[in-house]
């Protein structure tokens, strides 16, 4: 599943309406000015397509301050793994293997069927 570009709101719920509640959504907060994020961003698309059962959202924390601040989102790059539309595991920094630890630990707490990751 290709990532998800969310520049606002609207597109924000939509992404999260597509993936559906009973699966993994990993969503990246970055901004375009910040450099470790645009670091990430080619390794985030990689990851995505390595795990193509999961959700992956991209979200420019510019166009949806509200979002960053309700999932309190204080550095960039921060990922989060939601299950359930739930905050299961958090991760900041620019370090792909670190996010990948993130998404089996998440994976690892959800219930026998979900854990295909």
């Amino acid at each position: 599943m290709p990532v998800a570009e969310c520049l606002d709101e609207e597109s924000f719920t939509r992404a999260l309406e597509l993936a559906g509640r009973s699966k993994f959504i990993v969503i990246k907060f970055s901004a375009s000015w910040c450099s470790p994020c645009n670091f990430m961003a080619p390794l985030f698309h990689e990851l995505a397509a390595e795990m193509p059962d999961l959700a992956f959202v991209d979200i420019d924390v510019d166009g949806v301050a509200a979002i960053a601040a309700s999932y309190k989102i204080e550095a960039m790059p921060t990922f989060l793994v939601l299950f359930d539309l739930e905050v299961k595991e958090r991760f900041t920094g620019a370090n792909i293997n670190g996010v990948r630890e993130m998404i089996k630990k998440a994976a690892s707490k959800a219930p026998e069927e979900e854990r295909d990751v």
